[in-house]
């Protein structure tokens, strides 16, 4: 089969299964999952698969991260709705490092009141709960 360049492939409108492969630089197996999972939807010529060039751009395109998650707003924490540190601790028990993995991967509000830290018994709750 004749390779063509980079180029004329671009210029061409539609495209067959390995000249989209050559384009797109994957293999043969990627190209059929992305039609298996409903991303391309490729046209047939009698027993030859046919694609648009422009769908496989589209498909092709790098996609923007998506926006990182907003913390929860939040009761102010106190006394009254928090727990210290040592209480998440001795309740739950787990070693501190995790529990101080746990407060910055879910980006939980501490509040320190004298000499005891805060975190909201509500939050702590929902991500202990069986």
């Amino acid at each position: 089969m004749k390779t063509l360049s980079d180029y004329e492939l671009q210029s061409k409108e539609f495209l067959s299964v390995p000249e989209a492969c050559q384009l797109a630089g994957i293999s043969r197996r990627t190209f059929y999952r992305i039609i298996q999972r409903g991303q391309l939807k490729p046209g047939k010529i009698g027993r030859r698969t046919i694609l648009k060039r422009a769908h496989l751009d589209k498909v092709l395109k790098p996609q923007p991260p998506p926006p990182p998650p907003e913390p929860k707003k939040q009761a102010p924490i106190s006394e009254r709705n928090g727990y210290t540190i040592t209480e998440v601790l001795e309740k739950y028990n787990i070693s501190s490092r995790a529990l101080c993995d746990i407060i910055r991967r879910n980006h939980l509000e501490k509040i320190q009141q004298g000499r005891f830290v805060y975190v909201s018994k509500e939050a702590i709750d929902q991500l202990f709960q069986p």
